[in-house]
């Protein structure tokens, strides 16, 4: 992902609002791009619903618990958020489904980043 590092601090009211990235073509070629946004603030955990457009609650905490959501099929892709993320701590993953079926495997600081926004 290049808009947001592992590991990055944003300060106040800095947060991103756009979320940006490439991946890799696939030869039998890219069926989804889908993101998983989740925040923790404090003892309260909320995952990004991409149809309504906002945070929704969850039950439980825990990004794998969180929902995902596609954005298109486009190896350079974009997702611009309602608005700037607020205070809290964030689990952004992305996973990338060819038409062949398989998607790819997290792994930390390229397909999940972990940051905050103080």
């Amino acid at each position: 992902m290049r808009s947001i590092r592992e590991r990055q601090r944003f300060a106040r009211g800095k947060g991103p609002r756009e979320l940006r990235g490439t991946v890799d073509d696939d030869p039998s070629g890219l069926a989804a791009i889908r993101l998983r946004l989740t925040r923790t603030t404090g003892k309260v955990c909320t995952t990004y619903d991409g149809e309504a457009e906002a945070f929704k609650a969850m039950k439980k905490c825990g990004a794998a618990r969180g929902r995902w959501f596609t954005i298109g099929t486009t190896a350079d892709w974009t997702y611009l958020l309602p608005s700037k993320l607020g205070r809290g701590r964030y689990v952004l993953d992305l996973q990338v489904v060819d038409k062949a079926g398989n998607t790819t495997r997290l792994a930390r600081g390229a397909t999940r980043v972990v940051f905050t926004v103080a």
